[in-house]
């Protein structure tokens, strides 16, 4: 019981929390205004379908000439619009923060550091008792006063694990 209370101090502390405008609307905070269209970005996802204990990986993909500085990424429940599932802290180059509080932990993930990258790979685990259908939704910076905003991704089917 300790050991668990203990874990869960250390996590809060590592888990970056943001206002529920920043959560809702995945709009950067440091001006600018959101680009209109498609971003100039690929976003992959390994599968369409997962058994609920298995992940999905996610990754935004840029090239030699289309870099980007951030983003945010959100795994959405069609059915509520809110975010579900965690992102795993496993991957070096991300970030994780807590949305709209209570028991969703590192259900957004974000970027690290402001460097410009090519590529960004995250690891999306579903809830354990989530069934259902969820679109990942990403904002990319290509610098501070260029991004896309919640831009629709991909979508995930989310299948019950009768193993």
């Amino acid at each position: 019981m300790l050991v668990r209370m203990v874990m869960s101090v250390m996590l809060a502390t590592l888990v970056k929390t943001e206002p529920p405008d920043a959560c809702e609307t995945m709009e950067p905070s440091h001006g600018g205004s959101p680009q209109e269209g498609p971003p100039p970005f690929t976003f992959y996802l390994h599968k369409d379908t997962i058994v609920s204990r298995l992940s999905a990986h996610f990754a935004i993909l840029g090239s030699e000439t289309q870099h980007f500085t951030g983003f945010m990424v959100q795994a959405r429940d069609d059915a509520s619009g809110l975010p579900v599932g965690q992102f795993d802290t496993g991957c070096l180059d991300i970030n994780t923060m807590n949305c709209f509080g209570g028991f969703a932990v590192r259900n957004t993930a974000v970027h690290l550091s402001s460097e410009p990258k090519s590529d960004a790979h995250m690891r999306w685990l579903p809830d354990l008792d989530f069934v259902g259908n969820v679109t990942f939704f990403a904002t990319v910076a290509q610098s501070r006063k260029v991004f896309w905003v919640r831009h629709p991704a991909r979508k995930l089917q989310v299948i019950l694990d009768v193993a």
